[in-house]
């Protein structure tokens, strides 16, 4: 090594004083220190990369000054200074070690032409560095302080007001694609901005931006991070008890609700029409069996034993039913003919013959009403077999305490398997109910229709209808796919997935053939050609949203753009919304992947977040239109829920009365099948938090809420143990595209067992969902549950997740979404399966094919190895870390190998199949599963994750890369959040269509637009009542009256001239805290 310092330079001092010579055919890698890890040694990177994460850079190369020239090698890099400005030329420089502070001269190297080998390095460092310069000049001028927001538009607009005539902006410009929002591309290199900050001028002005906080560079944050002071998980009383005896139940501790909130939730219960618990337990007396048939009517409420079905110990089961009917039949025994009276009842169900099984239920004395019944001569109830006829409370409003033997509250549906809200055409026999009318479809209309000669339904545009035969005209709405080589003749590269063309063919279609509605958009060819689709019809079909721009002619020979909105295609608004939203709260947030998506479909507005993770915390807030508007708590959901039990005066923590949805997934890696130890302190405490649903749920009473976790939440439980592995089916068929729910049947009369000890029957058993669903039923709550496979839904990938729907009483309830995707013929991808708790509603037709790998990620730039860590167009296309030698080795294998030697370990993904599961590492590649690009020799990068993940390319994602990929790997698949919200939109404009009486009265106006919404849509909620009116008819007013008297009553305790201001005001962030703590709170 030659010290640089003795060198006869020329004394060439450029403008700034400083020594300079300069530095040619050089490379620059990581540092071969003592404490890092040998397989990274010596790899070629950016400079950019100096500074972050502890990266020591050496360099090797030719310096020379004037005609003297040295060849130098593993100096080390200290410094690294950016020059020009105000549209001069730039120059960078680096200083080594061995020059800095030099008594004579201040050495500084100007980097020239680098190696071949370093060519692409050096390309990318060049727009990082002129970035920087553009970043430090823009925030130099600005005289208000810049967050990240500005970078959206602003920072964009600004340079091409100044620099639009220069050619190195432009250049710059089009590296980037010509794309305005270049937040992620500052995120992804903010600690290179940061290092150019330091030393300048006006230093403590630039680092006194918003921009280092929102980035959380260094020490700076945006969200403070509260200190834990619970240390175990809390709950409300009623959800304690309701869990406790099982193996976590150590961690929790019951919290007490203070009286002033314990008011205000007393006022929320009643506005939603919950009842009050019953104080004492009930304790059922059998009453004298019953002989004589005028005693049993139709309508009573009986209890029967059947000899047909004896339990495991040999006695007989206890039934109940409700009379629909008598029937005296004839049989003939022991050569006389004997009248024997049978009777037709409709089951009712103790909670231990639903889904809630052996998991403990409060209310004791309670049946739900169910829609299985003996009509069909199964399980034949005859007078004998009747134990005696029952007093029921039929749909209690205030109290649960009744003199009666029984309450009823609530229907199972059997099939579904979900709790609704008992009316009155529930206790008409299903089989004996009218069938609901099919619904009528209007000229304009566009639905999808069954065709026998496709695999997947076909859109169309109703034309006209024949009043004689019922049929439609309806013109062929055909996917622009099938005409692609015509659209390439008018310059398109790329077609959507969901984009449709007019074709001039015309069909009849008889009302049998039609599936469902669909929502289909004309975009004019400008909006189409830039690629500015608008949300959401560039979700690849996602909710059913498409659109068109344009026509095949009648020859079809060739295309042509749509100059204007086709007759008779009506237009439908991008986004649909409510005048007034739901006001929301999320729990373990995340990233805000379950949020995002929910609050894009129209019905609500996330206004407080609750997350430990201050990264992710930051993600959500970067990402949030005005986040001025949303209370962020960056802590313990403990302690969250600890300060509203107790009232706290802290304005970041929600008020009872001020929530109408929560949503959340609560941490799933207890449950996770890649969990290598499930009995671990760490995941019985994440186990434990499932209970905090079911407590923030009980505090606040929302309206509607929706909890999301993987499918093992539902393993069973055996002696207060959870039988992760030996209860879940995950070996049957890992090769499965589909969901491969089995069906248990809703013939549960003939296929359950039950005893009078629940507990003794070996045919039941407990699970954490079982209690959720128990917990939250008790309540008063309608509950679903269903799962949902993301590529089912338009994702690129294949995630299979639990979903749990709550409801208020009276509300319509959450529907499963409909799947507008359909399974790729040759995808094969590995998720488990668990048949205890799913629905079965296989769909072989959907609209649009599954979105495979390809279609998802396969327009990103090839970035071969990953090793240079910089995309320009796509900041975070880049590995979340450095690979090691033995994932370096494998991926640089031959893709053909993987056809020709079968294994588990370093295999490549299938492009023409969905991604495999996005989890919170790429380790997957040294694991097990295809974690390899197909061609290129690598793992997945950050933004082929959250492309996956459906994550916009515009949204940013805080931390570092490894955080970033487990930020991403860790939330909910957009795609079915979406979904997920646009069958909550349905719900929340259904009920302000019917005018449900116990909506808030925020929520009770009409909707600012025709509603597109049809009645086959909320069939799903009950698809056995007679008509959608039915369907969404309460309990008698005059009863719900006295209730909301009751509330009246309640609120004049408190002041009533804040709760009229804060009505008057609305219930956004905007009002002030104080005045919304004084009040009971509406929801909207």
């Amino acid at each position: 090594m030659i010290p640089i310092a003795n060198m006869a330079f020329a004394k060439v001092v450029n403008r700034e004083g400083r020594g300079c010579a300069n530095l040619c055919n050089y490379e620059v890698y990581r540092s071969p220190r003592a404490d890092f890890k040998r397989d990274y040694a010596y790899d070629l990177i950016c400079l950019h990369q100096f500074g972050a994460n502890r990266v020591d850079l050496r360099f090797d190369g030719v310096i020379s000054c004037g005609r003297t020239s040295y060849f130098v090698k593993a100096l080390p890099i200290i410094k690294i200074h950016i020059d020009g400005g105000n549209g001069t030329e730039m120059g960078v420089f680096i200083q080594t070690k061995l020059t800095v502070g030099d008594v004579e001269y201040d050495v500084w190297l100007h980097l020239q032409t680098p190696a071949s080998t370093y060519e692409r390095f050096h390309a990318e460092f060049l727009w990082v560095a002129l970035f920087s310069r553009y970043v430090i000049e823009y925030l130099g001028q600005s005289e208000t302080l810049i967050g990240l927001h500005n970078f959206r538009r602003d920072f964009i607009c600004s340079l091409r007001e100044e620099l639009d005539q220069n050619d190195e902006f432009r250049c710059w410009f089009e590296k980037v694609q010509r794309k305005f929002d270049l937040r992620v591309a500052l995120h992804a290199n903010i600690d290179f901005v940061w290092k150019q900050t330091i030393g300048l001028p006006n230093q403590e002005y630039l680092q006194s931006h918003y921009i280092w906080a929102d980035c959380m560079q260094g020490d700076h944050r945006a969200i403070v991070q509260q200190t834990p002071i619970v240390e175990s998980t809390i709950t409300t009383p009623l959800v304690f008890d309701l869990f406790e005896g099982l193996d976590f139940d150590s961690y929790l501790q019951k919290g007490f609700i203070s009286k002033s909130v314990r008011e205000r939730q007393y006022a929320r219960k009643q506005l939603l029409g919950f009842a009050e618990d019953a104080p004492t337990q009930y304790r059922f007396k059998s009453p004298a069996v019953v002989t004589d048939a005028e005693s049993v009517n139709t309508g009573d409420v009986i209890s029967f034993c059947h000899e047909q079905k004896p339990t495991r110990s040999g006695d007989n089961v206890l039934r109940f039913g409700l009379v629909q009917s008598k029937e005296v039949k004839s049989t003939m025994a022991q050569g006389r003919i004997h009248d024997e009276e049978y009777l037709h009842v409709l089951r009712l169900y103790r909670p231990a013959e639903t889904i809630i099984s052996a998991a403990p239920y409060p209310v004791s004395n309670e049946l739900f009403l169910s829609d299985d019944c003996n009509c069909e001569n199964r399980l034949r109830v005859r007078l004998s077999d009747v134990h005696g006829v029952h007093s029921v409370d039929w749909s209690p409003i205030t109290t649960l305490e009744t003199p009666k033997d029984f309450i009823v509250r609530q229907v199972y549906l059997t099939k579904q398997k979900a709790f609704v809200t008992l009316q009155d055409g529930h206790k008409i026999c299903p089989r004996r109910r009218s069938e609901s009318p099919p619904p009528i479809y209007h000229q304009g209309d566009t639905i999808y229709v069954q065709n026998d000669a496709l695999a997947r339904w076909a859109p169309v545009v109703i034309r006209g209808r024949n009043l004689i035969s019922g049929t439609y005209k309806a013109q062929i709405l055909a996917p622009l796919d099938e005409y692609k080589d015509l659209a390439k003749q008018l310059g398109r590269t790329h077609i959507y997935p969901n984009e449709l063309v007019l074709t001039p063919e015309k069909i009849d279609i008889h009302p049998s053939q039609i599936q469902r509605r669909c929502n289909v958009r004309y975009i004019p060819q400008s909006a189409v050609m830039t690629d500015e689709i608008p949300f959401p019809y560039n979700r690849r079909g996602t909710g059913d949203h498409c659109f068109l721009s344009m026509a095949l002619l009648k020859q079809g020979q060739c295309l042509e753009w749509l100059t204007e909105q086709p007759w008779p295609l009506e237009e439908i608004p991008a986004v649909h919304t409510l005048r007034s939203k739901l006001q929301g709260l999320s729990i373990f947030s995340g990233g805000g992947g379950l949020d995002r998506g929910l609050e894009e479909a129209g019905a609500v507005e996330i206004k407080h977040v609750v997350d430990f993770d201050s990264s992710a915390i930051h993600t959500h807030r970067a990402n949030s239109e005005d986040p001025s508007q949303i209370c962020f708590y960056c802590g313990s959901v403990d302690d969250y829920l600890q300060g509203a039990l107790t009232g706290s005066n802290d304005e970041s923590i929600a008020c009872v009365g001020e929530i109408d949805f929560i949503c959340g997934g609560c941490p799933c890696q207890g449950f996770s099948s890649l969990q290598t130890d499930k009995k671990s302190e760490k995941s019985l405490v994440n186990i434990s938090h499932a209970t905090s649903f079911c407590s923030f749920t009980d505090l606040f009473r929302p309206s509607y809420a929706i909890l999301e976790n993987v499918q093992e939440i539902g393993a069973r439980i055996k002696g207060g143990k959870i039988q992760l592995e030996a209860e879940n089916d995950t070996t049957a068929d890992t090769e499965s595209t589909e969901d491969t729910d089995s069906s248990e049947g809703t013939d549960l009369i003939e296929d359950t067992e039950l005893t009078e000890d629940i507990s003794d029957d070996k045919s039941q058993h407990d699970s954490v969902l079982a209690r959720l669903i128990a917990c939250l039923v008790s309540m008063g709550y309608q509950v679903n549950h269903f799962k949902m496979n993301s590529m089912k839904y338009g994702s690129c990938q294949g995630r299979l997740r639990l979903i749990l729907t709550v409801a208020a009483p009276g509300l319509t309830p959450i529907a499963e979404p409909e799947r507008t995707h359909s399974k790729l013929d040759a995808c094969k991808v590995n998720h488990t399966s668990s048949a205890d708790f799913s629905n079965k509603r296989e769909c072989s037709h959907a609209p649009f094919r599954q979105v495979s790998a390809e279609d998802g990620i396969g327009d990103l730039p090839d970035i071969d190895t990953g090793t240079v860590h910089e995309c320009i167009p796509f900041p975070d296309h880049r590995l979340p870390n450095w690979s090691s030698e033995a994932t370096r080795d494998a991926a640089a294998l031959p893709p053909i190998l993987d056809h020709c030697v079968p294994r588990k370990q370093h295999k490549r993904m299938c492009k023409c199949c969905p991604l495999a599961t996005v989890t919170t590492t790429n380790g997957r590649v040294s694991g097990w599963g295809a974690g390899l690009h197909w061609t290129q020799p690598r793992p997945l990068t950050i933004h082929e994750a959250r492309r996956g993940q459906g994550w916009p390319d515009n949204e940013v994602v805080v931390g570092s890369p490894n955080k970033q990929y487990a930020i991403v790997g860790n939330g909910v698949d957009r795609s079915v959040s979406f979904a997920l919200g646009l069958s909550l939109f349905q719900s929340v404009a259904r009920n302000v269509e019917v005018g449900a009486p116990n909506l808030t009265p925020s929520l009770v106006r009409q909707l600012p637009f025709r509603m597109a919404l049809s009645q086959d849509s909320f069939k799903r909620a009950d698809p056995q009542l007679p008509t959608p009116e039915a369907s969404m008819s309460v309990a008698p007013p005059k009863k719900r009256l006295r209730a909301s008297e009751k509330e009246v009553k309640v609120q004049s305790r408190l002041d009533s001239r804040t709760l009229k201001a804060s009505i008057r005001r609305g219930r956004g962030v905007g009002a002030s805290f104080k005045a919304r703590r004084s009040g009971v709170g509406e929801s909207v």
